[in-house]
């Protein structure tokens, strides 16, 4: 199974006992299960599912950030991010990337060149 960290500025959160991550990456949608190669990949504005063992889905509004996968750990960094029925009740309006994302993503999109 894999363990899930999901960090913002503001809030941390970590899932146990998760059997899929589907996102969009900047370069397409991104379906990682157990046993997954390792990777990295900048994100996009979208939606963020997680499916629990027990069948769970959690939804997720995120803006931009950075997903890492290794070794069934996945680490995702954002910007924002808020509960999917959270997003629609209250109308949160996602910030812009921090500075330092920024940076990140862009030495991601210069490897990418190389």
């Amino acid at each position: 199974m894999i363990n899930v960290s999901i960090l913002s500025p503001t809030d941390s959160q970590k899932f146990d006992k998760i059997k899929s991550i589907s996102i969009d990456g900047i370069d397409g949608h991104i379906k990682i299960l157990p046993g997954h190669n390792n990777f990295i990949s900048s994100l996009k504005n979208s939606e963020l599912q997680l499916n629990s063992v027990s069948n769970k889905k959690t939804f997720f509004t995120i803006n931009n950030g950075l997903f890492k996968f290794f070794e069934d750990q996945a680490v995702i960094l954002v910007s924002e991010i808020a509960l999917k029925k959270e997003t629609i009740k209250k109308g949160i309006i996602l910030k812009p990337l921090s500075p330092e994302l920024v940076e990140v993503e862009k030495e991601i999109k210069y490897q990418k060149k190389l």
